[in-house]
């Protein structure tokens, strides 16, 4: 009789969405969520207040990415009225809706709500651009860097 099963990988993961990707500088500002969001996606404006919201046009005004909470749990994210760090300034690990090369330009997509793109037409520009590759067609996580004002 086996005791003691290990089911963990070998490695760990790189990084998971929304962490920060390393200790320089960076400004993470406060939002309130108008809709349930989750670690690692894109934040725009929610028009009418200071809410934020998924990217749902490309007219939306982007705000930044949605950090991890060690408050909250892996796999919920948060809900409505729940106040979200926002990073606006530094580098952190984002879902990515396809492939995207090292030093692309990055853009919120709007096809894919909260994920990021290096397609420019009809998606939000970040101000940012990606630091890590994603090989795969469906997408994966990987670093951005952001400097919004």
């Amino acid at each position: 009789m086996n005791l003691f099963t290990n089911t963990y990988a070998a490695e760990m993961a790189p990084y998971s969405p929304g962490q920060k990707f390393d200790i320089g500088f960076d400004h993470v500002e406060t939002g309130i969520a108008a809709e349930a969001l989750n670690f690692g996606e894109a934040a725009v404006k929610n028009s009418g207040d200071n809410r934020i919201k998924k990217p749902a046009a490309s007219g939306d005004k982007f705000r930044g990415i949605v950090l991890k909470s060690h408050t909250v749990e892996t796999g919920k994210g948060y809900a409505i009225n729940d106040p979200v760090p926002v990073l606006r300034q530094g580098r952190a690990s984002v879902t990515t809706s396809g492939a995207v090369a090292v030093d692309a330009v990055a853009y919120a997509d709007v096809s894919a709500p909260g994920n990021f793109t290096a397609t420019a037409t009809g998606n939000i520009a970040t101000g940012g651009v990606f630091r890590s590759d994603v090989t795969a067609v469906g997408g994966g996580v990987a670093i951005l860097e952001i400097n919004l004002p």
